[in-house]
């Protein structure tokens, strides 16, 4: 029985998790810094409620993402090979 994925695959890199780790959370805090920068705005403030959430919508989208990643990280990290 072949298996789909390379067995270099499931090699463990402490320093490539922690590089990914990093990223992810530049990510995080840069889309939520991104976020909190335009909901704080005045341009923001005197937008038209449904202007605010066809504004923000897509940017809790774009700040959700690399949070989504994050939780992945943890989540795998509890998992081993067996």
């Amino acid at each position: 029985l072949m298996k789909a994925l390379p067995e270099e695959i499931f090699k463990v890199s402490t320093a490539k998790s922690l590089f990914y780790f990093g990223v992810d959370t530049a990510a995080c805090v840069a889309s939520i810094g991104f976020l909190y920068a335009v909901v704080t705005s005045n341009i923001y403030h005197s937008m038209a409620i449904w202007q605010q959430t066809l504004t923000v919508a897509p940017l809790q989208i774009f700040a959700g993402f690399p949070m989504w990643c994050q939780w992945c990280i943890g989540h795998d990290s509890g998992h081993s090979k067996k």
